[in-house]
């Protein structure tokens, strides 16, 4: 779940579980919050992965839905605003109403592994072109003291300015959720070997929660996950422009397909 104090969720109205919403009540719940964050509920569908069939009863919606997604928010102390879009594009839609509404953070649900759903194209231009950071909920679980994992690729003696959001994200998760801090650095070349002795250093991560393996990021996370079961994942994506933006983003989509973790994602 995302951190900020003003956060966009989307909701997908044709989905029939809300991962996003279920963690945003959870949280609310346990008081894990330092602060109420103001939260924007935008009600919209990725047509791309939708199936819009007349017949499909998904696509068919009421008062007494929305009333039921005001409710379960309600039920955990939070006062949603609720905002529409029909527009049929679902990314864009949702960057345009974040800079109009000026939130923080943007939360969105994904089915992820267990359901055997791609990381669509919509969904990673939303990712790769987002301003803030994007929280990708794949569970209902809420934070119960778990790991928070920062991944870094440390290249240089010093940390970059992604990797210095992405640290920073980490801190202030591990202190709200009440977790220990970890960092996974994935390489390819031994020749390119981290230097973990530095990567304490930068980070003040303690020597034995710094995880160093070999191989492409996804393989690497994977095996963390299944080691350490944390409650988030905090991961770097750089953001891209014009043409390049389209493209499809394979590192994160074969992540997200290899984990049941939330996974926020720092530009």
């Amino acid at each position: 779940m995302a951190l900020e104090e003003k956060l966009l969720i989307v909701v997908n109205p044709a989905a029939s579980k809300q991962p996003a919403l279920d963690r945003a009540v959870n949280i609310a719940q346990a008081g894990i919050y330092e602060f109420s964050p103001e939260i924007h509920l935008l009600v919209t569908v990725d047509q791309s992965s939708t199936d819009a069939r007349a017949d499909n009863d998904a696509v068919y919606r009421d008062g007494q839905w929305l009333n039921a997604v005001t409710q379960q928010l309600q039920s955990g102390g939070i006062e949603p605003h609720i905002r529409i879009s029909w527009s049929k594009d679902w990314a864009d839609s949702i960057l345009y109403s974040a800079g109009v509404l000026g939130v923080s953070s943007i939360v969105v649900s994904h089915p992820g592994k267990s359901a055997n759903r791609a990381f669509s194209d919509e969904f990673w231009y939303l990712v790769r072109n987002a301003p803030i950071p994007v929280s990708v909920v794949q569970s209902a679980r809420a934070p119960k003291g778990r790991p928070v994992i920062i991944a870094m690729d440390l290249q240089d003696q010093k940390l970059s300015e992604l990797n210095k959001r992405i640290l920073t994200a980490g801190q202030l998760a591990a202190r709200i959720y009440g977790s220990e801090l970890h960092c996974i650095n994935a390489y390819q070349d031994s020749l390119n070997y981290p230097d973990r002795a530095k990567l304490a250093e930068l980070t003040g991560i303690p020597n034995e929660r710094i995880h160093l393996k070999a191989g492409e990021p996804y393989t690497a996370l994977h095996e963390l996950a299944e080691k350490l079961d944390p409650d988030l994942f905090i991961v770097g994506a750089t953001r891209r422009t014009g043409f390049r933006a389209a493209l499809r983003g394979r590192k994160l989509g074969d992540i997200l397909m290899t984990i049941e973790h939330d996974l926020l994602v720092i530009t």
